[in-house]
Parts: structure tokens; C-alpha cells; sequence
């Protein structure tokens, strides 16, 4: 089940229950504006810091219109996704709610999915979403705010 909230509110609820999640959010909680100073908006930056186990993908981006909106899910990592300024909503639903629209692609971990219904979550600076397999979501989406959005999403082995 997804998780959401500010940094601060997230750490101790994973400090001593998950050690991978928490390492990814220590992460989190030490970047600053340099760690974008070589992400464009054509080319992310991978960040490898525990390896394949976790490593972090820093993004800048427009966020996108709600009909670009794409379902995606996720098999072997889980999704800590973190806005470090702009804002976006991000389209939630559960896997049991959603009809496969491709193969899951095991190199890329990604299968897109479609839905009907979806509930919807709001990040903005300082905030991050937890989104482990079951939970379905179209990030990236315009939230009302005009501007380039920084974002870090974290990767944490599912398994292991």
C-alpha cells in the first residue's frame, strides 16, 4: 500500500523496519540543488550509491497533461518518488483495479497498465510517495503549477 508524506514524517516510520527504504530516504534527505546541476530535461542522472540494491534516478522535467497520463508498475524494485521543487499530482489505483495494457518488461521493470478509476496524491517540495507492486501509478502530472518540476526517484530491490 502506498505511503506519502514529508521526509521528516516518513524516516521514523521506517528507521528499524526497513533498512533499504530507509538508506533510499537518507538519501533523500541529503540532496540539494547541485545534485541537479547535471540533470537536463532530455538526459536523467543515475546516482548509484548501494548499487543495483538502490540507486537513485534524478530527473527535471514539464510535468504532463492529465490525458498523457500512464499507469506503470513495478516487479522487482519499489518506487520512492521525491519532489525536490515544483509540484505534480500522481494517479493512484491498485493492481487488483487495472487491466494489463503491455507485457511486463523485466530489463526495464515497467508494465503499463489502464484504469477507470484512480484516486490521486499531490507532492510538492519535501514530499515523497512510497509505491510498492501493488500500487499503480501515473506520475508527472501537472497539479495546477506552472514550472520545471526536480525530481529524485528512488529505486529499492523489492526482493531481498
Amino acid at each position: 500500500m502506498a505511503v506519502f508524506g514529508y521526509l521528516d514524517e516518513l524516516l521514523p516510520l521506517y528507521k528499524g523496519k526497513d533498512k533499504n527504504i530507509y538508506k533510499g530516504l537518507l538519501y533523500l534527505k541529503n540532496i540539494s540543488a547541485k545534485t541537479f546541476k547535471m540533470v537536463r530535461a532530455d538526459k536523467p542522472h543515475k546516482d548509484e550509491f548501494c548499487g543495483k540494491k538502490i540507486f537513485a534516478i534524478n530527473q527535471c522535467y514539464l510535468p504532463k497533461d492529465h490525458s498523457q497520463a500512464k499507469f506503470e508498475g513495478h516487479e522487482a524494485y519499489i518506487d520512492i518518488q521525491f519532489i525536490f521543487s515544483g509540484c505534480e499530482e500522481i494517479y493512484l489505483v491498485s493492481r487488483c483495479d487495472c487491466q494489463k495494457e503491455t507485457v511486463y518488461d523485466k530489463e526495464k521493470d515497467i508494465q503499463f497498465f489502464k484504469s477507470k478509476v484512480w484516486s490521486s496524491i499531490y507532492l510538492k517540495p519535501g514530499m515523497a510517495a512510497i509505491f510498492y507492486r501493488q500500487d499503480i501509478h501515473a506520475p508527472s502530472l501537472n497539479c495546477g503549477i506552472k514550472g520545471i518540476i526536480k525530481k529524485s526517484v528512488v529505486k529499492v530491490t523489492a526482493r531481498g
